[in-house]
């Protein structure tokens, strides 16, 4: 599928030919000899709660391309358990985020409800819920229930398959902000993948990997920061801002990323 944006298009062309300059750590460039990707974002700045015991990074790259970490807390700080790559939605990463756009938010939320239409492995978290074609994703509340009579994703059917073998709800708008957009997952890919809804996708084994580091730790444990490359001094401090959206004032005349990123979605 190819439903990139205009934008991203561009992006795309002009990631071939040229390199991303930040004042923070970190490079990225694709060129004829091939790609260079260091993080840009320095895990050890994230503010969270003392108890946070994951947290996954979502870093956009080129067009819909991003790259996920995922870390874990020792007593020797973060550590890093993986690096694979991901797909965000077409409409790129956005702050401002409504419903429908297809893109992904831009933030540091607190991951909950786990749930798919496969059985929980072992290590998989106890409240795992496995989904049949009962299971609705509220888009009124942003919650799942078992309740057809709600208006929302069908969950457990078969047209949210491979996605929805095993997924984690992001928690971009915990609070079910009327417009801003419900069922934000992390969650499988497809084989020829290309972009998503707004969601984050990755590889299968790698969603089993993130579902046992949830499973360990449990809820209200687990985070997720998602930026384009370059721009997390926006996100660090962001978590619980906004009322669980996009952090305010995400961009501004002299914060605004330049270079190769990819569709950013609407800004403001």
């Amino acid at each position: 599928m190819r439903r990139h944006l205009m934008c991203g298009i561009c992006a795309l062309a002009m990631a071939a030919l040229m390199a991303i300059d930040t004042p923070a750590a970190g490079r990225l460039y694709r060129g004829p000899e091939g790609e260079i990707y260091e993080q840009s974002f320095d895990v050890d700045r994230f503010v969270l709660p003392e108890d946070a015991a994951v947290l996954v990074v979502v870093e956009g790259t080129f067009g819909t391309e991003c790259k996920v970490h995922a870390y874990e807390k020792t007593e020797e700080g973060w550590i890093r358990r993986f690096v694979t790559d991901g797909w965000l939605g077409y409409g790129g990463l956005s702050n401002n985020r409504i419903m429908g756009d297809k893109t992904t938010p831009i933030g540091l939320f607190q991951m909950n409800t786990p749930f798919g239409q496969e059985k929980p492995a072992e290590g998989f978290p106890k409240n795992y819920l496995q989904v049949d074609e009962a299971y609705v994703w509220d888009e009124e509340t942003n919650t799942l229930c078992r309740d057809l009579t709600k208006s929302g994703e069908r969950v457990g059917t078969a047209a949210y398959l491979p996605q929805y073998v095993y997924v984690l709800d992001m928690g971009y708008n915990k609070n079910a902000v009327k417009d801003k957009g419900s069922a934000l997952f992390i969650h499988c890919k497809e084989e020829k993948e290309d972009g998503t809804m707004g969601c984050v996708a990755i590889e299968k084994a790698r969603m089993i990997d993130i579902m046992r580091l949830y499973g360990t730790y449990g809820d209200g444990k687990c985070y997720i920061a998602l930026a384009p490359f370059g721009t997390f001094d926006l996100v660090y401090q962001s978590y619980g801002s906004n009322n669980g959206l996009s952090p305010e004032g995400y961009f501004n005349a002299n914060s605004r990323p330049k270079g190769p990123l990819g569709p950013l979605g609407p800004l403001g």
